[in-house]
């Protein structure tokens, strides 16, 4: 068994990367970190927006102009000069949208920022947890691929033993028929072993968004050992947030802001402005500091009737509500029960992992005692290939369950919105 995972671990060959340089590589690539990027910068832009119509708006406004007489009859044309000017000046703002409405606006593009960081956190997440676990499918397929080239060359082994015991009249011709059969079938099953990791090494390579060209492979030497029960416990102690479950806290928050904005459209409206304004002839535009006129207003408006506008946002608003209200809910109980399920998975993981190591440690020692047993003649030929047979399933199901250890873990840390341990 020692001597199987020591083979396991040696790195594929060509341009292997671990784990954390496949999690960068996806970071820089994929589509799926621009569209969390993509989030984050609209919510900012729709906070800013918010964030504007509450501050002093100040305007500028100029003009020129000129007229004159055209004269009539014998009247000849007016040469007076009929040039003139006008300046404004005026600052505006809005002391009180609907009774409040727009700071309540304000506050919901604040909660609207947090909760696009917390989505775009889950969707780094599912990416990560899509590469590793990419990673891990990679890994495996390599594991097994190397696990079948061991299978190959312990049956050319037994094979060429045959052959030999063939030509001494040791062994008979069914006997040769059989070892060949047993070494046809693991030269196939090696065959599908590397289709497998071909396909498995697209799949990640897709996955973190690198060009099909690229000739990049998961570094089976960087893996990480499957967790102890002791870290298995750690784990599930450990205090995470998961930012799907977060994000979903605040769009109920957000739903409850909107209710209220939409009750308080039938709230009136104060505004205030100030204004500053010259009219003259354009001659007189540098005295127009002295001759202009200052202005000052305050501004209220209540709506009358909308038409059943506003009842009908309000309805809007509380259906909203309650389906953030009922999507929060269902998230929550789904997430406890993933929670519990894969605090058992990782559990059953590791049992199926110390009893993949006890079945390899029996397949091969019945494997030895087979080969000692066919030199002596105390084991048939057939024997002998059941019990190579036997170790190869083992070597095989070991691997699987290293892999399973590692995916179980994955799932829960995941979960918890630790993201893959590297």
């Amino acid at each position: 068994m020692t001597i199987l995972l020591a083979a396991l671990t040696l790195a594929a060959p060509g341009d292997s990367l671990g784990l954390a340089e496949w999690l960068d590589l996806a970071l820089a690539n994929s589509p799926e970190a621009v569209r969390a990027g993509a989030m984050v910068l609209q919510a900012d832009a729709t906070f800013s927006e918010s964030r504007a119509s509450l501050l002093p708006r100040l305007s500028l406004s100029a003009s020129t102009g000129r007229s004159w007489d055209p004269g009539s009859g014998d009247a000849p044309p007016s040469s007076e000069d009929g040039t003139t000017a006008s300046l404004g000046l005026s600052l505006t703002a809005d002391l009180l949208a609907s009774g409040g409405s727009d700071w309540l606006s304000l506050r919901s593009a604040d909660l609207g920022r947090e909760q696009a960081d917390l989505d775009a956190e889950d969707a780094l997440l599912a990416l990560e947890h899509d590469v590793a676990s990419a990673f891990h499918a990679a890994v495996e397929a390599a594991w097994l691929v190397r696990a079948a080239e061991t299978a190959l060359d312990r049956s050319e082994a037994v094979l060429g033993r045959v052959e030999i015991l063939a030509g001494l009249g040791g062994a008979s011709t069914l006997d040769l028929m059989e070892a060949r059969v047993q070494e046809t079938g693991d030269r196939l099953a090696l065959l599908r072993r590397r289709q497998d990791l071909d396909a498995a090494e697209r799949e990640l390579r897709a996955v973190a968004g690198v060009p099909s060209e690229e000739r990049l492979v998961a570094d089976t030497a960087s893996v990480a050992d499957p967790p102890s029960r002791e870290a298995v416990a750690a784990l599930e102690a450990m205090e995470g947030s998961n930012p799907a479950l977060s994000a979903a806290g605040l769009a109920v928050a957000r739903a409850e802001l909107g209710v209220r904005m939409a009750e308080s459209s039938w709230l009136p409206s104060l505004g205030a402005g100030l204004s500053w304004n010259w009219n003259g002839a354009f001659a007189d535009l540098e005295d127009a500091g002295s001759d202009g006129v200052l202005g000052v207003s305050l501004t209220l408006s209540m709506p009358v009737f909308d038409g059943g506008l506003a009842a009908s946002r309000t309805s809007s608003a509380r259906a909203s509500l309650l389906e953030a209200q009922a999507a929060l809910t269902s998230l929550e109980t789904r997430t406890a029960a993933s929670l519990a399920l894969g605090r058992d998975a990782m559990e059953y993981a590791l049992d199926g992992l110390e009893l993949a190591e006890l079945q390899l440690e029996y397949a091969s020692g019945n494997y030895e005692l087979r080969l000692l047993g066919y030199g002596t003649g105390g084991t048939t030929l057939a024997g002998l290939l059941d019990a190579q047979s036997g170790l190869t399933e083992a070597e095989a199901a070991l691997v699987s369950a290293r892999i399973a250890c590692l995916e179980s873990e994955l799932e829960y840390r995941t979960l918890v919105g630790l993201g893959p341990g590297v």
